[in-house]
């Protein structure tokens, strides 16, 4: 639709993922503003009445690689420079916890990763590294010892979470609720 193909349209979603904006990705696309938005639209609702998934799959793959279609040869994040930016299963944990507890005081979490300097595409890319570092470390724990150390990391980091958002709305939800 208005020479937008699904790779092009993936690949613009990567690159606003990553914090783009789309006015800086239209001139690659070709089209204005209402063509992108039509373009967007039908691709969602192709991808909604997929019911094998191949889009939604394909999507994912041109996530991890948007320098294709339109946006071949573009200059992209890798898997890298997302983990340098959360470096360690601690801080992804960290992080993890962070959006879960925003998300519970109506704060937007993206927009809480941003003021680290986090965009959802570092998140995306950074937590497909760590799954399989935690993935591989559970499965060589006969112990449990890794497995009770990411529950510290995540009760510890949701306890500190809880009071900085619990912190900024005023009080917890329902505070204000008199019977």
């Amino acid at each position: 639709m208005h020479g937008i193909d699904f790779i092009d349209y993936a690949a613009t979603n990567a690159f606003l993922a990553q914090g783009k904006d789309i006015k800086e990705l239209l001139p690659t696309l070709g089209v204005e503003l209402p063509q992108w938005e039509e373009a967007s639209a039908h691709w969602e609702n192709q991808m909604a009445n997929d019911p094998e998934y191949k889009l939604a799959m394909q999507l994912g793959e041109v996530f991890q690689n948007p320098a294709q279609g339109k946006y071949a040869g573009a200059a992209t994040q890798t898997a890298d420079d997302a983990v340098d930016k959360i470096p360690t299963v601690e801080a992804f944990i960290d992080l993890e916890q962070m959006m879960s507890a925003a998300t519970s005081f109506g704060v937007d979490p993206q927009a809480a990763m941003l003021e680290r300097g986090i965009t959802i595409m570092d998140y995306s890319q950074a937590s497909m590294r760590f799954m399989e570092k935690i993935n591989a470390e559970l499965s060589a724990d006969e112990t449990g010892a890794f497995n009770h150390y990411l529950g510290d990391l995540r009760t510890a980091a949701e306890k500190k979470y809880t009071a900085i958002f619990q912190e900024l709305a005023g009080g917890a939800i329902g505070d204000d609720i008199e019977f």
